[in-house]
């Protein structure tokens, strides 16, 4: 038909999340190499486009490497495939990296285990062919056979819509046009019977090349086709402009408004021929025009003169004829380049063009926040100029916002003044007034499985974190790190144009020492920027495993951690450039022990806990009916066993001295949120910034008395996070030692069961648990340009893995392929898009189905909750409701088996080292181990030090 370009043009900041403000440029990438036995470079038609892990995939093609056709060339098919780097100005390709065969005009969708291959034309025949593409440890690429479509397709629009795959129209085996629909269900995946099956088809004229996207609002999904063109059995061609919707749910097609002179002067044809189209945020669909108008308009009726003569045995005229049609094309303007946006209320807008030619063999992908568009087959004899381009587009929708995720570390659910605190978080506090608190929002119940499943949108187990951060168990969800399938909300945000910055803890790889392996710190799981540590604990005062970027860094001066981390999320913002968006995750240490803080802001809190934890759970209980957290008639839950009422508390002096320490890291912490806020304040950027405050578990029980761990029998100073020196030589006393207050930099303490049992007010047990005190956090939602109520409760089940569809969704992202779901329809308060989560964690689990939980420790029978009436866990309904109970049971069990989670007894089989008490003590071989000489020394210079002071000193026989 025509020459094939070779050029890629990327709009940026087009694609979903809005135009930016002025107009958006157009650049031209970098020319793709040449195809081996080719002359010149490959111009391909039809290339195989689609982004694989943020890396802009394009393979296969067809071009006329000789002559043209009307000069009797023929085509020439490739499965080369070219990569190109997000960071990258150079196309990569390796001997090695081949398509399964020579494939054009097929249609990608990525998901989470890869990129599917759905049809196209191999070696000019439609295939039923499809095929997963992932990437190797080599960085090469594997392909899977998957089931086959029911019937070969080309040219077909391939989309996703929820976790289903759509196959529309394209030239089929028998047909140049097709009204097929075939659906794959995604939720299938890898299980016995999974195929394709037929949707009820297109109506009205067969086509080929159609305009097709899916989009999700709100979880209402929907696939839409805009034109294409159709032949006849005569050979006929005509461009269609007619549109449809066709409803996933209700399995059925509508037919939308024709474009109606979109743009167009007076009597021109709007039809759309090979046409592109994608999603645009909420406000509706861009769609790219190919062959239209100026492609018709006088040649249309040659070319199918010619089709005729060809189909009467008139060879010599129909050669005469195409030839007329190609000289007619090579004269004329290109193909239309027009972009058009369709809203469903608005219906159409001409928006601008793309800097021409219209490409007829092409599919927008969405790249690096923008549009990508493979120049496919073009006008003969033009070649693509390599010029910027700036087209005139109307700003449509507002810039897309900032992303600001900030989690607190071991903070239980009432810690909060906002959600019934006495600790002072005026700078939090004015976030909820402002914005929303979730009331029934759900973490891991530990650190590492939560942020995993925070950062991937998956269920822990999924992600590859059903335990420990520690070592790799053997089993795919025990991997000790986050699985290379799961995409990072990092790496799907930087993909969409965001600079992309984490401070704070990351504790979601097993390597962090020099030397080791960094493929998954956090600059290699999309952050352009990391400033931080890598282990679950440190000192605030001198962090281990600190780094920044990939490099070891050493706290300078006056140190603080919490304090470093705000400096930098600051310091980055300061020298963003306004407008473009960034996504900023400040993970805070703080009040994970060792509990460490300034003097000046413990000393705020010193006398405020003599009070005692009775008294104070008591207090909190009641602030939170106030504020309407807590319906009048729950009761609190009791005390827990490990302790004694107040008045009966020995060294009350020194435990109120504990949580002091703790409120006062509370407290440092909302001063680090308050500089953020106010540093988005001055940029003008407070408003159009989503920010989400939460915390990753319950408080924390832990008790290292005397600087043991719990009843081990070995010396906290056994582990290299816990400091036995500081920056100036002086021992630090590690322990929970009476007498010794917690906070200055000599010390390494926690606060224990009597304070965490306040934390976590009204609920029962801990960190690690899956009853309410493990897994129950507060979170706060301020985002003034997209959530118009302020200082509103929402009561809808909401989970850590929500955040990372949440993010995508407001970006303008696709969140299909997920775990979680979106939380933006709870923004106005419309029903959650899910009533049933689950939890497991050390054998700890439950299931949670509207009001009803279940919920068992390890070893322990399982217990039944009416959550509605009894939020604190107090009335167990087992032996009243057994078939409700073996009902969610058998929910549970389904879902630990569709989600990687093993029975813990197995998993305690692969743990390295002892465990005593309910704690791991690590192996020689960990890193993180001291050897038993540096236990010794460290023993001895802190006891030399205790005994100046008076204290309890550590025997070396204890250390077994």
């Amino acid at each position: 038909m025509s020459r094939s370009g070779n050029a890629f043009c990327v709009l940026m900041g087009c694609f979903v999340g809005g135009l930016a403000q002025g107009a958006p440029a157009w650049e031209w990438l970098p020319d793709l190499p040449a195809v081996a036995g080719q002359r010149t470079q490959p111009g391909l038609a039809g290339p195989v486009a689609g982004v694989l892990d943020g890396t802009l995939i394009v393979a296969g093609g067809a071009n006329f490497p000789n002559r043209p056709p009307w000069e009797g060339g023929a085509k020439a098919w490739h499965d080369a495939i070219f990569i190109l780097e997000p960071k990258a100005n150079e196309w990569r390709q390796s001997p090695d990296w081949k398509l399964p065969t020579r494939l054009a005009y097929g249609g990608t969708v990525e998901t989470a285990r890869g990129l599917l291959l759905v049809g196209g034309a191999v070696e000019g025949r439609a295939t039923d062919a499809v095929w997963l593409m992932s990437r190797k440890g080599d960085g090469g690429f594997a392909f899977e056979s998957l089931p086959s479509l029911p019937t070969p397709v080309a040219n077909a629009g391939v989309v996703r819509s929820g976790k289903q795959v759509f196959v529309v129209c394209g030239d089929t085996a028998t047909a140049p046009g097709s009204q097929a629909v075939y659906a794959l269900d995604l939720k299938q995946w890898g299980a016995k019977g999974w195929e394709w099956t037929s949707r009820v088809p297109l109506p009205g004229k067969r086509r080929n090349k159609a305009a097709v996207v899916a989009q999700e609002r709100y979880g209402r999904s929907g696939v839409y086709v805009f034109g294409g063109s159709h032949v006849a059995d005569d050979g006929a061609i005509t461009i269609l402009s007619d549109a449809w919707f066709y409803d996933v749910t209700a399995n059925r097609w509508r037919a939308l408004p024709a474009m109606e002179l979109a743009g167009r002067a007076p009597g021109e044809s709007n039809a759309l021929g090979a046409a592109s189209a994608m999603a645009y945020g909420e406000e509706g669909l861009l769609v790219f025009s190919g062959a239209g108008s100026d492609f018709l308009l006088g040649r249309l009726e040659v070319l199918n003169a010619a089709r005729q003569a060809a189909k009467r045995g008139d060879g010599l005229r129909g050669n005469k004829l195409l030839a007329q049609q190609m000289a007619l094309m090579s004269r004329q303007p290109e193909f239309r380049s027009d972009i058009y946006l369709y809203q469903p209320e608005a219906g159409w807008k001409c928006v601008g063009q793309w800097p021409g030619p219209g490409a007829v063999t092409t599919r927008a992908v969405a790249w690096r926040g923008g549009v990508v568009i493979p120049s496919g087959e073009t006008r003969p004899g033009v070649r693509t100029p390599k010029v910027r381009f700036a087209p005139s587009l109307d700003r449509v929708v507002a810039p897309r916002p900032n992303i600001v995720l900030i989690m607190l570390d071991d903070m239980g659910y009432s810690d909060l003044g906002c959600f019934g605190g006495e600790i002072e978080t005026p700078n939090i506090d004015r976030l909820a007034k402002g914005g929303l608190r979730f009331t029934q929002f759900y973490n891991c119940g530990r650190c590492c499985p939560t942020r995993a499943s925070l950062l991937t949108g998956l269920g822990a187990h999924r992600a590859g974190l059903g335990h420990m951060a520690t070592a790799d168990y053997g089993l795919p969800g025990y991997r000790g790190e986050i699985a290379p399938h799961a995409v990072t909300v990092a790496e799907a945000l930087r993909a969409s144009g965001y600079a992309t910055w984490m401070a704070g803890k990351w504790h979601v790889s097993r390597e962090f020492m020099p030397g080791q392996s960094k493929h998954n710190w956090p600059r290699q799981r999309g952050f352009d920027k990391f400033y931080g540590t890598l282990i679950a604990a440190g000192s605030q005062w001198n962090p281990i495993t600190l780094t920044e970027g990939n490099a070891p860094a050493e706290p300078k001066g006056d140190y603080y951690y919490t304090e470093a981390l705000a400096n930098r999320a600051v310091g980055w913002m300061r020298a963003h450039p306004k407008g473009s968006p960034f996504f900023l995750y400040l993970s805070l240490t703080a009040p994970h022990w060792p509990l460490h803080a300034r003097e000046k802001i413990i000393a705020k809190y010193r006398q405020r806990y003599l009070a005692g934890w009775d008294a104070l759970r008591a207090a909190r209980l009641k602030k939170m009916k106030t504020l309407g957290l807590l319906c009048d008639g729950v009761d609190l839950s009791k005390r827990d066993p490990h302790v004694p009422d107040w008045e009966s508390a020995a060294h009350r002096e020194w435990q109120a001295s504990r949580m002091a320490a703790y409120a006062a890291m509370i407290d440092h912490a909302d001063t680090a949120v308050g500089r953020v806020v106010d540093a988005l304040r001055k940029r003008g950027e407070l408003d159009n910034t989503l920010i989400l405050v939460f915390s990753d578990n319950g408080g924390a029980s832990l008790e290292h008395p005397n600087g043991m761990i719990g009843s081990t029998g070995k010396p906290w100073a056994l582990m290299r996070y816990v400091e036995v020196a500081t920056r100036a030589g002086r021992p630090v006393l590690s322990g929970d030692i009476v007498g010794l207050s917690p906070g200055a930099e000599d010390t390494y303490a926690g606060y224990g069961y009597g304070w965490a049992n306040l934390s976590n007010t009204p609920f029962r047990l801990f960190k690690k648990n899956m009853h309410e005190g493990g897994i129950a956090s507060p979170l706060i939602v301020h985002w003034p340009a997209g959530v118009k109520a302020a200082g509103k409760l929402r009561r809808q089940l909401a989970h850590v893995m929500d955040i990372m569809p949440t993010c995508l969704e407001v970006a303008g992202r696709a969140t299909s392929g997920l775990d979680g779901v979106s939380l933006r329809p709870t923004f106005a308060n419309q029903p959650a898009l899910r009533q049933t989560l689950f939890f497991e964690h050390a054998g700890n689990r439950a299931a949670r189905q509207g009001d009803w939980k279940l919920v068992a420790e390890f070893g322990q029978p399982w217990e039944l909750y009416h959550l509605a009436n009894d939020p604190t866990e107090m009335h167990d309904l087992a032996a009243r409701e057994p078939k409700r109970l073996a009902k969610l049971r058998a929910l549970y069990q389904d879902w630990a088996a569709a989600h990687q989670v093993e029975p813990w007894a197995k998993v305690q089989e692969r743990i390295r080292g002892a465990s005593r008490g309910g704690v791991v003590l690590p192996s020689q071989a960990n890193p993180l181990a001291r050897r038993p000489d540096e236990v010794a020394r460290a023993v001895n210079a802190m006891n030399t030090e205790r005994k100046k002071r008076g204290l309890p000193t550590l025997k070396l026989n204890e250390n077994k």
